[in-house]
C-alpha cells in the first residue's frame, strides 16, 4: 500500500510506501536476503518514479 499527500500551501509532496511481509515457511528464510533486496530496489524505484512523475513538466 503506499499514499501520496500534497502539501498545497507548501508545495510539497509526501509519498510513502507500507509493506508487511513475514516469511513463515522454512524455505523462504533462505531467500529472505535477496527477497529484502528486492523489496529495498522496489522502494527506491518507486520513489524515483513518484518525483519523475511529479515534476513541473510533467503536470499538467
Amino acid at each position: 500500500m503506499f499514499s501520496i499527500e500534497w502539501d498545497r500551501e507548501e508545495g510539497s509532496v509526501h509519498y510513502a510506501v507500507f509493506a508487511f511481509s513475514r516469511p513463515n515457511h522454512p524455505l523462504a528464510w533462505l531467500g529472505y536476503p535477496f527477497t529484502r533486496m528486492l523489496q529495498k530496489r522496489f522502494i527506491r524505484d518507486s520513489q524515483r518514479a513518484m518525483v519523475e512523475a511529479s515534476a513541473p513538466a510533467n503536470i499538467r
